[in-house]
């Protein structure tokens, strides 16, 4: 018998990355004295053949049949909602005393309002939860201890919450090996995003202070972890961190770090295009970048404006020919459907797109479609209800598969499924997709 089951649910993009905040939540409560197990259905489902029919339910309910425990805590983002309101009804359904509690960006983001679209979640942990997550089991097992912040009880909406800061320099070292047989895998190095685009949720869950973990903390975990990686399928160390390039100092200093000592792990990492020049570019190449992720969102100088995102696009095509030249792997994301987009402003995007794409072999460009994110500025000022279902989307189609009632799913609660319907939006199904699909 476990004290608690950490649950990251299953994605609809095979294994994409390793659950960095579960990873830290389990080494914190096992710091701790609990007897704690991380069962990551992403990876069980990616090993398993990645599979979307009615007999998943099934899967997962034998899954965590295996782990049985006191308290069970579920990893919920957007994309995973369902997921984490499926696990939670099987888990009240084998033992319907047993605690479940979700954490994670879209237990942050929704809030109370979480315990209107189910029962079956006794607790919803916000924020950061490295210091709430202690507080909550002492308070579980103190039937007299208080509510504590950051901490919600169903049927209880007197609750206090406030964004938390914590200093990830204080976490113990994490568990990578269920993950030794991945190609990529996730190493934290910051947290924190100083902008304020205005379809990003990322200030009001972790705010613009920006912390880095100490420079030797994040070269010798990620050496040590590639070091453990399977030699004949690992291809690099990714950092997860919005604005790893946003420091100059810390970046430099990282440089100096690696290039001073034994650390020849490749790495990927994310950063603004602005932050990017010539001597940054050589240093990622010294220093053995491999990868390198850039949002750039739209070709309009005008939605560059509007959005806060406010890139300058003159030089951008210079830029990402000088870094692929360097063999280094360039990917960027651009999005369609902004509420004040024009057919001009789309024109642009997919003129650039298109020219990006041809820099190089080594340019992969992707797109998403404007996604009113809870804790937004963009789904403050939307109308929710003038929103239209994504039904081309794979996730549509293999959530239909295995029997959700899809094309009922609330915009509150499903905005992954959701595009802004703007002026142009019979050209975003019939022009956008059929150009992104079928010639980028």
């Amino acid at each position: 018998m476990y004290d608690i089951l950490l649950i990251n649910p299953i994605n609809h993009y095979g294994l994409s990355s390793n659950p960095l905040g579960m990873q830290i939540i389990h080494s914190i409560c096992e710091k701790n004295g609990y007897k704690v197990k991380l069962l990551d259905l992403a990876l069980e489902h990616k090993k398993e053949g990645y599979f979307f029919t009615k007999e998943i339910f099934t899967w997962i309910e034998n899954k965590i049949k295996l782990y049985p425990s006191k308290y069970y805590g579920i990893s919920i983002m957007n994309g995973t909602f369902i997921w984490g309101l499926e696990i939670a009804k099987i888990i009240k359904k084998l033992d319907y005393k047993k605690i479940v509690f979700v954490g994670g960006p879209q237990a942050t983001a929704l809030k109370e309002k979480i315990f209107d679209i189910t029962t079956n979640i006794d607790y919803c942990l916000l924020y950061e939860g490295e210091t709430t997550v202690l507080k909550f089991l002492n308070m579980i097992e103190d039937e007299k201890a208080q509510l504590p912040y950051n901490v919600i009880k169903r049927d209880e909406m007197d609750y206090t919450c406030q964004l938390t800061s914590e200093n990830i320099n204080e976490i113990p070292p994490l568990d990578y090996k269920d993950y030794y047989n991945v190609r990529i895998v996730d190493v934290e190095v910051g947290r924190g995003c100083p902008y304020s685009c205005y379809y990003c949720s990322a200030k009001s869950l972790v705010g613009h202070n920006i912390r880095y973990k100490k420079i030797e903390k994040i070269l010798s975990e990620s050496q040590e972890l590639y070091d453990n990686m399977c030699a004949e399928t690992r291809k690099y160390i990714n950092f997860n961190h919005d604005n790893f390039l946003s420091s100059r100092k810390v970046f430099k200093e990282f440089i100096n770090k690696k290039l001073g000592g034994k650390y020849g792990f490749p790495y990927g990492c994310e950063g603004r295009i602005d932050a990017i020049d010539d001597e940054i570019i050589d240093d990622l190449y010294k220093s053995n970048c491999v990868y390198l992720f850039v949002g750039l969102e739209t070709g309009s100088e005008r939605m560059q404006e509007i959005s806060k995102k406010r890139l300058h696009l003159n030089d951008i095509k210079s830029k990402i020919k000088k870094i692929t030249d360097k063999g280094i792997f360039f990917e960027s994301n651009f999005i369609i459907g902004f509420p004040e987009e024009t057919l001009e402003d789309l024109y642009q995007t997919i003129r650039l797109v298109a020219e990006l794409s041809w820099i190089s072999f080594n340019v992969r460009i992707s797109y998403s479609f404007m996604s009113p994110e809870p804790g937004s500025e963009v789904f403050h000022n939307v109308n929710l209800d003038e929103c239209v279902m994504v039904k081309d989307d794979h996730i549509y189609s293999e959530l239909k598969s295995v029997g959700f009632d899809v094309d009922n799913m609330p915009v509150l609660y499903f905005n992954h499924l959701y595009t802004i319907q703007n002026l142009n939006y019979d050209v975003l199904y019939k022009m956008c997709f059929y150009i992104f699909s079928n010639v980028i």
